[in-house]
């Protein structure tokens, strides 16, 4: 998990973002209770402009994180995606 996240983070620091979602996406694959995954790979995607994929991974974020700030930043990007995926 340790070394997808970095991979990930690394190709994110580059902006390749497309090498960072398939690394985030790998991350949730291997670990899939792991909201970092989701949240990091929703995020790449959202930036990317694929909000269906963002919000697919988003949801599966917002299920697995603990209650607090990052939920609700959670929350306020997967509605905003929602509206500009329909």
């Amino acid at each position: 998990l340790k070394r997808y996240l970095a991979q990930a983070q690394f190709h994110a620091s580059r902006q390749r973002h497309e090498e960072a979602a398939v690394a985030y996406r790998q991350a949730a694959r291997y670990c899939p209770w792991c909201a970092e995954a989701f949240f990091n790979q929703a995020l790449i995607l959202g930036e990317y402009q694929r909000y269906a994929e963002a919000v697919s991974a988003m949801k599966r974020a917002v299920e697995l994180l603990p209650e607090g700030p990052e939920l609700q930043e959670a929350e306020g990007m997967l509605l905003t995606w929602e509206l500009v995926a329909e």
